[in-house]
């Protein structure tokens, strides 16, 4: 269940600067109703979609352009645990990494402390086994991997359940988004 507001798109996210929300509203483009959606994570959005009543679907700026002079939008606060389906098997580590000390991994592991860094980027078509909600928590938990920020601080500074983070930082390790 959902709040309604009465604000032009700028003004509610900056109402909504802290946490995970979808902000859902209708709209007609060319004579077609339809209903979009924007997710925001702390302030920013991370995904922005259109679906129209004759089957288009319209993602990304383009979606944006036609949500962006909307005043009407039905806010829901996101808190969902994630639980990832069964990744594929991470690649064998490499013979000399084996013997190291586990201070020399390059992987992060919520049972080993480490600053998660970004490898590349991530590619819609990875996440295509994932629930909305669960694609949703990957990125913004995603936004928050700067080379910087070590796990702890990222559950520090996330609105999600410090086990949620943990499952979705594993995920994009086992995906081979960051290391």
């Amino acid at each position: 269940m959902g709040k309604t507001y009465y604000l032009d798109l700028a003004t509610l996210m900056s109402v909504l600067d802290d946490g995970l929300y979808t902000l859902s509203t209708s709209l007609v483009v060319s004579g077609t109703q339809g209903g979009g959606y924007i997710t925001l994570s702390n302030g920013h959005i991370t995904e922005c979609a259109v679906k129209l009543a004759d089957g288009r679907h319209i993602e990304g700026e383009q979606a944006f352009r036609l949500l962006q002079s909307q005043s009407q939008w039905q806010v829901q606060i996101v808190s969902v645990p994630i639980i990832p389906p069964m990744p594929p098997a991470p690649p064998p580590m490499p013979p000399a990494y084996r013997d190291m000390p586990p201070s020399y991994g390059t992987g992060f592991s919520p049972s080993q402390p480490g600053i998660p860094r970004q490898k590349r980027i991530l590619d819609p078509a990875l996440l295509e086994s994932f629930t909305m909600k669960q694609r949703l928590v990957l990125r913004t938990v995603l936004t928050m991997v700067n080379g910087q920020r070590d796990a702890e601080q990222i559950k520090e500074q996330i609105n999600l359940p410090a086990r949620t983070v943990e499952e979705a930082l594993e995920a994009l390790r086992v995906l081979g988004i960051i290391e």
